[in-house]
C-alpha cells in the first residue's frame, strides 16, 4: 500500500473496508474505486544491472574476504507457545517473493558488476528447520547452531543473502 494510503480514511473501519473493497476489486464506502492492493511484479531485469555504490563497496570487501561475516544483518527471536511453522514458512517465502533485495545474486558483464534479480518462479528461499526439543541441552544447542550460522557467510555470485533458520527447543 501507498504510505498516504494511511492518511486518506478517518477512521480505521474506512480502511479496513477500503482494503478489502481493494481486495475484492470492488467501490469502497467512500464511493470510490479501492483498486490500490495491485500485485507487484518482476521487472525484466534478469541479464543484470549495474551495481550501486553500496552494492560495489560490499562486493570489494567481498572479494579481499569472502569469509568475512559483518556485513550480515542477523535477527533471532525467542517464540514461546504454539506456533504455525507452515504460516510462519509461507510469510517468509512471501517476503523473498516480493522484495528482490533478497532474490539478488551479483555477477560480472564484461567490465561492469551487475546484480541479477532472480524471478519469483525460480528463487528457492533457504529455510532451514530443526528439532532439538528431545536434547535435554537444547537450548544450548540453539545456541550454538545460531552461533555458528551467523558466522556463515553466503557466495553473494551464487545464492541470495537470506536464509531462517528455525530451532525447536520445546
Amino acid at each position: 500500500l501507498p504510505a498516504a494510503f494511511v492518511f486518506m480514511y478517518r477512521t480505521f473501519k474506512q480502511m479496513v473496508d477500503a482494503v478489502n473493497a481493494a481486495r475484492n476489486n470492488t467501490i469502497g464506502s467512500d464511493g470510490i474505486n479501492q483498486n490500490v492492493l495491485k500485485a507487484i511484479h518482476d521487472l525484466p531485469r534478469y541479464d543484470g544491472v549495474p551495481v550501486s555504490l553500496s552494492q560495489e563497496q560490499l562486493l570489494l570487501l567481498y572479494e579481499q574476504d569472502p569469509d568475512r561475516t559483518d556485513y550480515l544483518v542477523v535477527e533471532a527471536d525467542w517464540i514461546q507457545g504454539s506456533l504455525d511453522t507452515a504460516v510462519l514458512k509461507a510469510a517468509y517465502e512471501y517476503l523473498i517473493q516480493r522484495h528482490e533485495a533478497l532474490r539478488t545474486v551479483f555477477a560480472a558483464k564484461g567490465s561492469t558488476m551487475v546484480q541479477k534479480v532472480i524471478p519469483t518462479d525460480k528463487v528457492v528461499p533457504s529455510w532451514v528447520e530443526e528439532d532439538i526439543s528431545s536434547d535435554p541441552d537444547a537450548e544450548e544447542i540453539a545456541l550454538r547452531i545460531l552461533q555458528e550460522d551467523m558466522q556463515a557467510p553466503f557466495n553473494l555470485y551464487r545464492v541470495p543473502p537470506c536464509k531462517a533458520v528455525l530451532l525447536r527447543c520445546e
